[in-house]
């Protein structure tokens, strides 16, 4: 077959829709033939920039020649190539070419270039005139499959991992699969199918409307995350799927081919090394992986992953996530990484040594002007070039290394590439912006300028001209962490607090007081108390401690609710990210019509955000299918509050963020998952529609001993925290600290809310209806007329039944007997028919 292609659309889809991904390839290396790796325009001493142009289409600039170059005129200038054969080559590398082709460029009458092209009908392999896939009912088998070889069910369902049972053809005719079969789908309407039980075709390829296998299967490239600490190249799809399942959280990820015999381009070799510095093949473990395995390691520079011996059993690397244990696996990899390196060094100082000697010969009886040098400082060159004029150079890598010793680091957060930038200062960890990265470096560099020969007025003129350049995202993404950074979470036992002057921690033994030294891992700064702690007696907390009184108050002077408050506040503060989790209702109790709140249920909150990083979520304007509900939180919110949310507020609709994660999704921002303990605060209770509701939650009626006449304010004399001194926080520390540890040595205490019951029913129905059913006093077991009921309703209120009907007034009859259990009377309602009369009784609660 033939086609012809216009060069020049061909170009512009391209440049649009790759651009990016073209030039950041090229702009961190570019393969050459004697294998070592040198910068896209051979530029020992400036980098190149990447940036978009009015039209948002990305550009090249570089530094040294002072060129800029667009996507396609990049990558022919890095290898040497003709533009016919740039976008051909790049066409084909991005699968706008999916097919092998001769051709021959001509002209068109208006001498634009067109390309003819004669296209090779590839073999595809089993295309059955697909139709439809046919899926079993349940994923179950896939899930037992995979999980032989570690693979998670949230990772089958991840990746899209199907059961099959049949396929239909485009005839309508259905084909039964006769054993186990898997589908994934490798891209739009294009399938491989795996049938481990066939030993003949255990893969297969299937198409749909007419698509075709893409002329290069690498599995898994476009996962990859910004930056990973190494990458396997396996063998395989089975194989990718079990590596990325076990190893990713230790930020060790795997790409797929097809065959063992794929040929790697080198837009793919390009993109890999843009990820990592340890890249590894590591094909089957069999006579074909072992002979391709050397191939691709001649043309790539990666380096073989071997079988050791403890491993020789495993034909690959899904049998070794089969029957080799993580630790060990993770052991293999990280002497594969120090063999590597130390080889790498090793080159290195050779290198080094060589030029050393090189250079010393050259500068022997040169003076300082003849050699161009004037003087270096941390991150740049003084000298006169070739013509005599002074100059300045910043060394990029120098200016990377000093913004290392600043503590500054790129931090990556979800999956899909985002990162955030971080300052480390002993162990304690803050989100900085770009602004505050160059603000920093102004401060430190004028601080410690002392080049007599180059005033720091010159030199920071030069930054200033530079900074989009010397500071931009591409740039300062290489401040990469050189190991992920291990933070300090509570456990199960233990719940930890960092105040300015030490470390308190709270166990079920009691209360601790350590300092810094000790600490091991690292913490946000946002986590450190900006406050003193000491411990105090518990007879001494206990005495004057206005926060105690204000939990007493709030808890309606009862000790079993002032305990189980005390509870709650524990829980809230452990900030365990394991075990069962439940959202905290704080509601009020008050029957009253029309009730405002102000009975201190914010403020509680806020007390407890005085010690762990507190979010508030606005209650009245949630919208659960909105994905930016959440962008007030940060990463580091470990309690969230949804305040004063609507009566319409349904408990299921937060259900996997309560016991999952919540994931923040700010406007044009990729989405990050966090797990803080959730608060919901309602002035009227929720409806708790059956038991996965009542499960997820606990209920916390506040008394109205605070309202909006009588504030604490008016209790104590003063507003909170404004009118603290150093002693009411030192006992309101030490009483949250107890709160935490009566939590982990009672877990969570119920509370007896009196009233819950009752203003639930009033919400539900109303206050007559309430006032009929209580008078009737209804008896456990006896039989009642429903339609008898109904009509004695409307007729003691009044009531216009077009307006009520009888179905309705059931419900609400249902309600009323919920909504009693707590008094032991009644628990539900079932019904018979006599004669045609419904008749309903009610059964006892305790059945």
């Amino acid at each position: 077959m033939s086609a012809n292609i216009d060069l020049k659309t061909i170009a512009q889809e391209l440049e649009s829709r790759f651009g990016y991904e073209i030039l950041q390839n090229l702009c961190n290396y570019k393969d050459l033939k004697n294998g070592k790796l040198t910068r896209l325009f051979d530029d020992s001493k400036n980098s190149s920039e990447i940036f978009y142009n009015d039209n948002n289409k990305p550009k090249i600039y570089d530094c040294k020649n002072d060129m800029i170059y667009f996507p396609i005129q990049a990558y022919m200038k890095a290898y040497h190539l003709e533009w016919k054969e740039a976008v051909i080559s790049l066409a084909k590398n991005y699968n706008l070419l999916a097919f092998d082709y001769e051709s021959e460029i001509i002209y068109r009458n208006d001498y634009k270039p067109k390309i003819i092209i004669t296209a090779k009908e590839q073999k595809q392999g089993h295309n059955f005139n697909l139709k439809e896939l046919i899926y079993n009912d349940t994923n179950l088998n896939a899930y037992q499959y995979f999980s032989g070889f570690g693979i998670t069910n949230d990772y089958v369902d991840k990746c899209n991992i199907k059961s099959l049972s049949s396929f239909k053809n485009k005839n309508n005719e259905v084909k039964n699969f006769n054993n186990l079969v898997f589908s994934f789908e490798v891209e739009k309407d294009v399938y491989k199918i795996y049938q481990p039980n066939n030993e003949n075709n255990k893969w297969q390829w299937y198409f749909k409307n007419g698509a075709k296998k893409p002329s290069e299967v690498v599995y898994y490239l476009q996962n990859l995350p910004y930056q990973c600490d190494v990458i396997l190249i396996v063998e395989g799809l089975k194989d990718c799927l079990a590596v990325n399942s076990v190893l990713n959280s230790f930020n060790i990820y795997a790409v797929g081919l097809d065959s063992a015999g794929v040929e790697i381009s080198e837009i793919t070799i390009n993109a890999l090394k843009a990820r990592s510095n340890n890249i590894f093949l590591c094909l089957d473990n069999d006579k074909t992986g072992i002979e391709n395995n050397q191939k691709k390691a001649k043309k790539t520079g990666f380096q073989i992953l071997p079988y050791i011996d403890k491993f020789k059993n495993d034909k690959d690397f899904a049998d070794l996530c089969k029957n080799q244990s993580t630790n060990d696996i993770l052991e293999w990899i990280q002497k594969a990484k120090e063999t590597t390196n130390k080889k790498e060094t090793t080159n290195k100082k050779e290198t080094t040594n060589t030029n050393e000697k090189e250079t010393t010969n050259e500068k022997e009886n040169k003076t300082e002007d003849e050699q161009g040098l004037i003087s270096r400082g941390e991150f740049y060159e003084y000298y006169r070039n070739k013509k005599g004029e002074k100059e300045i150079n910043i060394i990029r890598t120098d200016l990377l290394d000093l913004l290392k010793s600043l503590g500054f680091r790129r931090f990556d957060i979800g999956t899909q590439g985002d990162f955030i930038f971080i300052q480390i200062i002993n162990n304690v960890v803050k989100e900085v912006s770009k602004q505050f990265i160059i603000d920093t470096f102004g401060e430190y560099s004028e601080k410690n300028h002392n080049d007599e020969k180059l005033s720091y007025k010159k030199l920071y003129e030069k930054m200033l001209r530079g900074l989009d350049t010397y500071f931009s995202n591409i740039y300062l993404a290489r401040l990469t962490l050189e190991k992920p950074l291990n933070f300090i979470t509570d456990t199960k036992d233990d719940a930890y607090f960092y105040y300015q002057n030490g470390i308190a921690i709270v166990n079920k033994q009691g209360i601790s007081f350590g300092n810094y030294s000790n600490m091991k891992g690292y913490i946000w700064e946002s986590q450190i108390i900006k406050r003193n702690f000491k411990i105090c007696d518990v007879d001494e907390i206990a005495k004057e401690n206005i926060f105690k009184d204000f939990i007493l108050l709030i808890a309606n002077k009862n000790k079993d609710n002032f305990y189980a408050l005390m509870s709650l506040i524990g829980y809230l503060l452990h900030d365990y990210k394991n075990g069962k989790r439940k959202a905290v209702n704080f509601t009020d109790s008050s029957l009253e019509e029309g009730n405002n709140g102000r009975s201190g249920k914010t403020l509680l909150c806020k007390c407890i955000g005085k010690l762990r990083v507190y979010g508030e979520v606005n209650g009245k304007d949630f919208k659960p299918d909105d994905k930016h509900k959440y962008q007030s939180l940060n990463i580091d919110t470990q309690i969230m509050n949804i305040n004063d949310v609507k009566n319409s507020f349904s408990l299921e609709s937060v259900y996997n963020d309560i016991t999952e994660y919540v994931s923040i999704e700010g406007k044009n921002k990729k989405p990050i998952h966090i797990l803080p303990k959730m608060v919901i605060c309602s002035n009227k209770p929720l409806y708790l529609s059956g038991a996965s509701d009542r499960d997820r939650i606990v209920e916390f009626e506040f008394s109205n001993y605070f309202n909006e006449k009588h504030q604490p304010s008016n209790e104590f004399g003063h507003w909170f925290f404004d009118g603290w001194n150093d002693l009411h926080w030192l006992y309101f520390d030490n009483f949250m600290l107890s709160c935490a540890q009566r939590y982990l040595v009672k877990d969570i205490i119920v509370p007896v809310n009196s009233n819950l019951a009752q203003r639930k029913l009033i919400n539900l129905t109303s206050i007559d209806f309430i006032e009929f059913c209580d008078s009737r006093n209804f008896e456990i077991n006896k039989e009642y007329s429903l339609k008898e009921l109904y009509l004695n309703f409307c007729e003691d209120y009044d009531i216009d039944k077009l307006k009520f009907n009888q179905q309705k007034f059931t419900k609400w009859l249902r309600f009323y007997a919920q909504c009693n259990t707590n008094l032991g009377l009644m628990k539900d309602r079932v019904q018979r028919i006599s004669g045609y009369e419904k008749l309903i009784f009610f059964e006892n609660s305790e059945k």
